[in-house]
């Protein structure tokens, strides 16, 4: 997507495109670090089952 995004934008220079851009990558570095959270938050539970048998 950010692909695509970037390259309707290649050329224009609006801003509204940049902040297009900015905007959905700042969201996907924020669903990889719920993505990061989670399976840490898997692994710990896991690892606390285990321990209770």
């Amino acid at each position: 997507m950010l692909a695509r995004l970037r390259a309707v934008a290649a050329g224009t220079g609006h801003p509204a495109l940049s902040e297009a851009i900015a905007r959905a990558e700042q969201s996907k570095q924020r669903l990889i670090e719920a993505a990061t959270t989670l399976q840490g938050s898997t692994a710990a539970a896991r690892q606390y089952i285990s321990i209770l048998g």
